[in-house]
């Protein structure tokens, strides 16, 4: 009977409090954060949840493996609600990490016979030695003296002869020479330079020059709404390295104003060149021609008179009739003169009567029919001589524009050289010639000749916007 009654004891206690045979735990963890860093110290935090059938009881710690060696660190225990729940965990590392490396939960003790459950492992690594960086390229150093132009020859000089021509033709469209000064801190450590426009707080890229150091121009084409009030800054690059911006050039209003040049040209050559005609009779009591081929130095202008009779005989006549002819280089004037908005501003032939006192004896400055550099100077007893300018052609410069003080003389030839330049005349320089050019023979003995030197000419360009 006693036997009975602890067996129905026991069997309601079975009946009361069930066996929980599966609780169904599991758990899962992340890294808050970086799962790598550089630097030391620093704590490496982690965030997870632990789940479960409700009422389960459980004890949960922190499996820690760093540099290989293992370290468990309790957490708490708790009884599972209906939900998960959360816990973190945080590692402090001082020291660089090698090795197996990394954090996860661990729930043990867990109510109702289930076996040990283990999370994620979550791998962390830490470098507490900060690797050295690679240095960059150095920059290059920055040009300086940003501005514009809008004369050939100064783009010549930041760009070459190629550049002067660029520029003249790109002024012609209304184009932007920008140039600028190189850095004198290296000889070889730019490769070029870029263009930028900065103006509203932009810095948008332009045009790129990319010939070396020492061509500092650029040329901006004209945008749809004209240079007014935009600014610009170029740097200077090598390879993947740029320096920092130059000074700002702004255009306000016009890019351009007219600029003048001034040229003072080279003679190139110079002929002294004459007819001559002569007759002689040496009959009793005749002399003979004291007639000299030129008066004395320089190029001769005017005429000579020789004329010798006896007893009402014509013993001899000479008549000389003499002209000086000069051409000059036009060079750099030249070229530029071919762009459409340069023209000549002045342009003026000076030079010295060197020998012989009479002003008057030249009386005229014209240009030649033909290129005479190859004349004889002196070829006697002929009445004209073939292929020198011994006739000038319509376009004639006018001598009332001479200008003389004493012996100097200076003469406009403004149109002369402009219309040389722009092709629209032969080049064949100017013709000096006298008062005086009659060859028929003379009873006069009478003389007008001087020598002229020291020619230059000087000539302003004008360069439009």
């Amino acid at each position: 009977m006693k036997i009975w009654l602890f067996a129905t004891l026991a069997l309601c206690f079975l009946i009361i409090q069930p066996r929980l045979a599966n609780a169904a735990v599991t758990a899962a963890l992340s890294v808050v954060g970086p799962s790598s860093y550089n630097g030391c110290p620093v704590t490496v935090k982690f965030s997870g949840t632990i789940s479960g059938t409700v009422g389960t009881k459980v004890t949960y710690s922190f499996n820690r493996y760093v540099s290989s060696a293992q370290h468990v660190v309790n957490g708490a225990t708790l009884t599972l609600p209906s939900g998960p729940v959360a816990v973190n965990d945080s590692i402090p590392i001082s020291s660089s990490t090698s090795g197996v490396t990394f954090d996860q939960i661990w729930v043990h003790n867990i109510s109702g016979g289930q076996a040990d459950v283990y999370s994620n492992e979550v791998h962390f690594t830490v470098n507490c030695v900060l690797a050295t960086p690679t240095p960059g390229p150095t920059p290059p150093p920055t040009p300086g003296s940003l501005n514009s132009t809008n004369d050939p020859q100064v783009c010549t000089a930041h760009g070459g002869f190629g550049g002067g021509l660029a520029c003249s033709a790109g002024f012609s469209n209304g184009w932007l020479a920008l140039i600028w000064s190189a850095p004198n801190a290296c000889s070889n450590c730019i490769g070029g330079y870029n263009v930028y426009r900065v103006d509203g707080g932009q810095h948008t890229f332009v045009v790129k020059q990319n010939n070396g150091k020492d061509v500092t121009l650029a040329l901006v084409t004209k945008p749809s709404d004209g240079f007014s009030g935009k600014c610009y800054a170029v740097t200077a690059f090598a390879g993947h390295a740029e320096s920092s911006d130059s000074g700002p050039y702004c255009v306000n209003g016009a890019v351009d104003t007219p600029v003048v040049r001034n040229f003072n040209l080279t003679l190139n050559n110079s002929r002294t060149v004459y007819h001559h005609y002569s007759y002689s009779f040496p009959g009793p009591g005749c002399g003979l021609s004291t007639t000299g081929t030129a008066p004395g130095p320089g190029l001769t202008v005017g005429f000579v008179h020789d004329y010798g009779s006896s007893i009402g005989v014509t013993c001899y006549e000479d008549t000389l009739v003499y002209q000086g002819a000069v051409n000059f280089e036009l060079g750099s004037a030249g070229i530029l003169l071919r762009n459409s908005k340069a023209s000549v501003k002045s342009a003026t032939l000076a030079f010295q009567r060197v020998d012989g006192s009479n002003a008057s004896c030249l009386a005229a400055v014209h240009l030649p029919t033909s290129d005479w550099s190859n004349a004889q100077d002196l070829i006697p007893n002929n009445d004209f001589i073939s292929g020198i300018p011994w006739s000038s052609n319509s376009e004639s410069v006018n001598m009332p524009g001479v200008k003389i003080s004493g012996s100097n003389y200076s003469i406009d030839v403004s149109s002369a050289i402009n219309n040389f330049a722009k092709g629209n005349w032969p080049d064949y320089g100017f013709l000096l010639m006298g008062g005086n050019e009659d060859t028929s023979g003379f009873h006069d003995n009478n003389q007008c000749a001087s020598g002229y030197g020291n020619f230059s000419l000087n000539v302003q360009v004008i360069i439009q916007p």
